[in-house]
């Protein structure tokens, strides 16, 4: 099978129909909206600030407005913490932000259809198009949709189980380079997750200094995996391969035929990896005589991180052996080693940058001491410095009655140096590390929260022997649908209809149910060539739409 639109083969056969494809806003919403109603579990919640909440949230808020008391119903289009500005936006499919979550307008507070606004996938057109065989651009206008709707053969409604969210596949190839994953971090580059052969998928926490990955992650660990290539990953969720209705080569499931990590609603805080602040990275004679000190504004404990150091005794990498919890981004991890020269303790300091008008090129200039601190002593005094620049080398100057550092020397002004942050610390033997947290998912152990490329597949099967549309009903023509009607003027609610292009709709002995030809939304139009049916064929229809 070439050709997946326009085909003709003996029976059994299968039509694939596949197409990504971009709504306007406001039908993105309408869509959406009813999708993520769709899963939740119809318990309404009333809104509080500061509260976590995962996508698909139904909430609640009552206000009060000259003088009319209104409840309102919104759900989270995003999983996040609320802001401190309750939702009081009123229009059907309306997003605004309540300071930290986006939140979609559902209507006065009733509880949530469990269902997709009777959304249906419909089958049609039979006459040609304008005399040939070569479909038109599938354009939606008022004109349009109302011959769409006159020209639908047959009818199915789409239910959750033909609906998963889904994101692009990202199969795990050697020699290929992936970005590290970060929890704020909108915009990638390269792929920051991954699935292997067995389809397991793994979040990049880091890549070995933006290095080749060679090895590819295995297991189902629920702590980071570190490889000899110096990649870590973490074990996101894995996806039944052999019964997914979801997985393509192209797209992964984020809902349904998937089962996540456990461990992902006991993540809050954890420590993913450990980034060494360069250029100084350490040189410890003695492993076992390091001491690990957290600096942080978070509460967090129980993290247990390995260093590990080459012949030379210079420290390469942190290894989390345990991530703890309850850490925040902001935390600093200090390595040094265990002697009286190592007691300092409380001093800031600011680098100065300038321009170098010769070179073009940024370097420190001078050092402000924000605070002095206190019990250093000269000559044992490391400041490491986080920038993106390189070579620049700075000296402290201390005094000898409290130990206070009373200046920085710039021995060496290094370049090309945007913004340099300085951390100071007590004994010549030190390495600064800083700290990025794992995926976390609030209350629900999923995915949906982290993975940012998004977009939804429906995936509707046509069975022969189990539906209206006979084999002899060729088409040209898929769409989604939404409020459609039945012939006598009742919301379209049943699993299947019969539309008024089906060779039963003028045979006054058919008891299939009718659509009404005139009443209608098209969300979706695709047109194609004449794909014509013989008896035993079976349709496999699938849309995937980018939100």
């Amino acid at each position: 099978m070439k050709n997946k639109i326009n085909f003709q083969l003996s029976k059994p056969f299968i039509n694939t129909m596949k197409r990504l494809y971009r709504f306007a806003d406001f039908l993105k919403d309408y869509f959406l909206t009813g999708f993520v109603n769709s899963f939740t579990n119809n318990v309404e919640k009333v809104w509080q600030p500061f509260t976590e909440y995962p996508i698909g949230t139904t909430v609640t808020h009552t206000y009060e407005i000259n003088g009319k008391r209104t409840k309102n119903k919104y759900v989270s289009v995003l999983g996040s913490k609320s802001g401190n500005q309750a939702p009081i936006h009123a229009k059907q499919g309306q997003v605004e932000s309540d300071g930290g979550i986006r939140w979609m307008y559902l209507g006065e507070s009733t509880i949530v259809d469990n269902g997709m606004f009777d959304m249906y996938l419909t089958l049609g057109r039979q006459d040609s198009w304008d005399g040939t065989d070569n479909p038109v651009t599938p354009a939606i206008n008022q004109y349009v949709t109302r011959q769409c709707i006159q020209d639908i053969i047959y009818a199915k409604k789409i239910d959750k189980s033909s609906v998963a969210m889904v994101a692009r596949r990202n199969t795990w190839k050697a020699e290929e380079k992936y970005e590290e994953f970060k929890k704020d971090k909108t915009t990638y580059k390269l792929p920051y997750y991954v699935t292997n052969k067995e389809g397991c998928v793994y979040y990049c926490l880091s890549n070995n200094n933006n290095q080749k990955s060679t090895i590819e992650p295995i297991g189902t660990s629920t702590q980071p995996i570190q490889l000899p290539d110096g990649y870590v990953w973490y074990f996101m969720a894995k996806i039944d391969v052999q019964n997914s209705k979801f997985l393509t080569d192209d797209f992964i499931p984020l809902n349904g035929d998937i089962t996540f990590n456990p461990d992902m609603k006991n993540n809050r805080g954890g420590i993913a990896t450990v980034t060494l602040v360069s250029p100084q990275k350490g040189q410890f004679a003695n492993k076992n005589n390091i001491v690990i000190e957290f600096q942080q504004k978070g509460e967090g404990q129980d993290a247990n991180l390995i260093p590990h150091s080459n012949t030379q005794g210079i420290l390469e990498y942190m290894e989390v052996k345990n991530a703890g919890h309850d850490y925040a981004e902001e935390t600093i991890i200090v390595l040094k080693e265990k002697s009286a020269d190592a007691q300092g303790q409380g001093a800031e300091l600011k680098a100065i940058m300038a321009l170098d008008t010769l070179t073009g090129k940024t370097y420190i200039k001078d050092v402000e001491v924000l605070k002095g601190g206190e019990g250093y002593k000269q000559g044992s005094v490391s400041i490491h410095i986080e920038g993106d620049g390189q070579g620049a080398v700075l000296e402290a100057k201390v005094s000898t009655a409290k130990g206070i550092i009373s200046s920085v020397e710039v021995k060496e002004k290094g370049e090309g140096y945007s913004y340099a942050t300085l951390y100071v610390v007590s004994g010549q033997n030190s390495a600064v590390g800083r700290v990025s947290l794992l995926p976390y998912s609030v209350s629900n152990p999923n995915i949906l929260a982290t993975i940012q490329d998004n977009a939804i597949m429906i995936n509707v099967d046509l069975n022969p022997n189990e539906t209206y549309f006979d084999y002899d009903s060729d088409y040209r023509e898929v769409l989604l649908t939404v409020n459609l009607y039945d012939i006598d003027g009742n919301p379209a609610n049943k699993p299947e209809y019969i539309g008024k292009a089906h060779k039963a709709w003028a045979d006054p002995k058919s008891k299939l149910p009718k659509l009404n030809p005139e009443e209608g939304l098209i969300l979706f139009r695709q047109t194609s060539n004449r794909l014509i049916r013989v008896a035993g064929q079976y349709e496999k229809v699938k849309l995937v739409i980018s939100l």
